[in-house]
């Protein structure tokens, strides 16, 4: 089950963080976070605020998911085993990548899974299509 991203913020020192370093700590259950922890910063009680993570902690959310294989980039392989992105998945930064071979048939989905990359998706096409894509999925 994936959790919807929300921005907390420490009642100690006032650091704005991601609701998803409280379920790295804990977890998620029955639609209300729980934390034996408490904050990332100083392990203090925390409240959850009423506005949307920013752009680029989308990008850190996305990029960290998909490093860990929790999310990936659309594409597709062809019948000789090389991997080409979606139409959504497309950017101009992905032209400056060698296409794909026999020999390196993944080069651009490891481009697809860098920062860079997916700065440049969210710029294009929106947090809000980004998001709804592969972080709500």
């Amino acid at each position: 089950m994936t959790c919807p991203p929300y921005v907390c913020k420490c009642l100690e020192c006032n650091t704005e963080f991601e609701s998803t370093a409280i379920i790295l700590l804990s977890g998620y259950h029955g639609g209300d976070f729980w934390s034996t922890a408490g904050s990332p910063c100083c392990n203090a009680d925390y409240e959850e605020l009423d506005k949307a993570p920013s752009e680029s902690s989308a990008v850190t959310t996305l990029f960290i998911r998909r490093k860990s294989r929790e999310a990936y980039p659309e594409g597709k392989l062809d019948s000789g085993g090389r991997w080409y992105p979606s139409e959504f998945e497309t950017t101009p930064g992905c032209m400056s990548i060698r296409s794909p071979s026999a020999a390196y048939p993944y080069n651009l989905l490891t481009h697809c899974r860098t920062k860079k990359h997916i700065k440049e998706l969210i710029s294009i096409r929106g947090v809000d299509a980004v998001r709804t894509r592969f972080l709500e999925a």
